[in-house]
């Protein structure tokens, strides 16, 4: 290479630094996408892609996101389908061009399978009838009980592995679900101490912008000298908890919530709202009383925060149910007044009964 053309091209690089950023910024961009599609609900893996998902951050930038659905199989022929028990998908090249094709819908047992919402209701529906069943032998013994917790301890462990915080919460929540109160504080004890600014949501929001960037590139940077990535993963995600009636690990107090296969709570409420029960049912007043008083905290800080319009977007989710569990926590304690405000202003935002908001309030009034 001629003088000039180093000249030029040391220009041209220093021109794209300034532009999109330098290499090591842009790899600490990916980095982050990386570690938020490694950290999503195995069931669903994601995969993010688009100039921000590369380290890019133009003017205009968006990220493309794919989800991988399990229940779906691709075959190029007849003979190649093992596995009837999900959705069959079979290729048909014949009238498409290069790298295109059709896709078959196959019968499964005689019946073909139906996409959208309609698929959805099938297999929620697939689960319905048993409980339905008249004179039921097959009630679990205790025996049967205690290998069925031992295997739902077992699994949630795994859970502990792949994520420093909802793992855990999730864990907390089986033991607090099973009356083991001392381990349940012990938990989220250990997860509020994890819980930092520097954690990274997930998944990653980049419309509301609720990852800052230059906020984490130095952290992640220094993470990057001395850390494998799984490692960075377990340290710095914050996955949402999803939790539905067939969840390995339920709160009862929101059993009549948890119907909807999709819903999902923050962390850090979560926690608390754990303490709190845990104390309660221990008959710890003081302390139940304490943790009571750090759920209205978290309230007050959330409202008081001063933050950019995208960041507030960002903590509506958390207020949201720190409220809800505050009002649960109200109405456990006699509060009736201060949960039927609560559960007034949660029902009047919530439009998508995500909720039993109205419900609870209902019952109050």
């Amino acid at each position: 290479m001629s003088k000039s053309d180093r000249i030029k091209s040391l220009e041209f690089y220093a021109y794209l630094c300034q532009k999109v950023g330098s290499e090591e910024i842009v790899k600490s961009r990916r980095l982050i996408y990386t570690i938020g599609d490694i950290a999503m609900d195995n069931n669903y893996p994601r995969i993010s892609s688009g100039s921000k998902g590369e380290g890019l951050n133009f003017k205009g930038s968006d990220t493309d996101v794919m989800f991988i659905e399990p229940d779906f199989r691709v075959y190029e022929s007849m003979s190649d389908v093992t596995d009837r028990w999900g959705v069959s998908l079979l290729m048909d090249t014949d009238e498409t061009p290069p790298c295109f094709t059709y896709l078959n819908i196959l019968p499964k047992y005689g019946v073909p399978f139906l996409f959208t919402e309609q698929l959805r209701e099938q297999k929620n529906d697939a689960h319905h009838f048993v409980p339905e069943l008249p004179n039921m032998h097959c009630i679990p013994t205790n025996k049967q009980k205690y290998f069925k917790y031992k295997h739902y301890l077992s699994q949630l462990l795994i859970g502990v592995n792949s994520d420093a915080i909802s793992g855990w919460l999730l864990l907390a929540t089986f033991f607090y679900s099973h009356k083991h109160y001392t381990e349940a504080l012990i938990i989220t004890d250990h997860v509020l101490s994890k819980y930092t600014d520097k954690t990274i949501p997930v998944p990653v929001e980049t419309s509301c912008n609720i990852v800052v960037f230059h906020e984490l590139h130095d952290n992640v940077m220094e993470l990057m000298k001395h850390e494998k990535t799984i490692t960075i993963v377990k340290n710095l995600t914050n996955l949402d908890i999803n939790l539905d009636s067939k969840s390995l690990a339920v709160l009862p107090e929101l059993q009549q919530d948890a119907q909807d296969p999709f819903m999902v709570y923050t962390c850090k409420p979560m926690a608390h709202f754990i303490r709190f029960l845990s104390y309660y049912y221990r008959g710890n007043v003081d302390a139940y009383e304490n943790a009571f008083m750090r759920l209205l905290r978290e309230c007050i800080d959330n409202m008081n925060n001063k933050q950019t319009g995208s960041e507030r977007m960002g903590k509506m989710f958390q207020l949201f149910y720190t409220m809800y569990f505050l009002g649960i926590s109200a109405q456990m304690i006699g509060e009736s007044d201060l949960a039927k405000k609560i559960f007034r202003s949660i029902a009047i935002c919530d439009v998508y009964n995500s909720t039993s908001a109205a419900s609870r309030l209902s019952k109050l009034i």
